[in-house]
């Protein structure tokens, strides 16, 4: 299905270019999230959690309560990389590996 012959306004192209420089600035909204990002996601609350002296046990069975399935282990994990990547400034690739920044910079530790 081809549209020849058929010729766009210059206000069409304009608002595309917004638009679309728009949607290259915006993360697109998952439908779900994968456990590492629901733990960003409530980072600021098991912060708060932390603070207010509750242990790391009582935040996993909260989160159980919730119908998450984790362990201490693992969110001491996640917690411990989220506050790594901010310091050093990394992110993790889409393959949940981070990059370890040092003077070889190509290692790469799997999470």
């Amino acid at each position: 299905m081809t549209n020849r012959g058929v010729e766009y306004d210059s206000e069409v192209a304009k608002e595309c270019k917004i638009n679309l420089k728009f949607l290259a600035k915006s993360k697109p909204k998952k439908k779900k999230l994968t456990l590492r990002d629901l733990i960003e996601e409530l980072r600021p609350e098991i912060d708060q959690a932390l603070a207010a002296d509750h242990t790391m046990d009582a935040v996993v069975i909260v989160l159980v309560e919730a119908g998450v399935m984790i362990k201490t282990r693992t969110l001491r994990q996640y917690l411990r990389l989220l506050i790594d990547n901010v310091e050093n400034g990394t992110q993790p690739d889409v393959q949940g590996e981070v990059e370890i920044p040092d003077e070889a910079a190509t290692k790469k530790e799997v999470v």
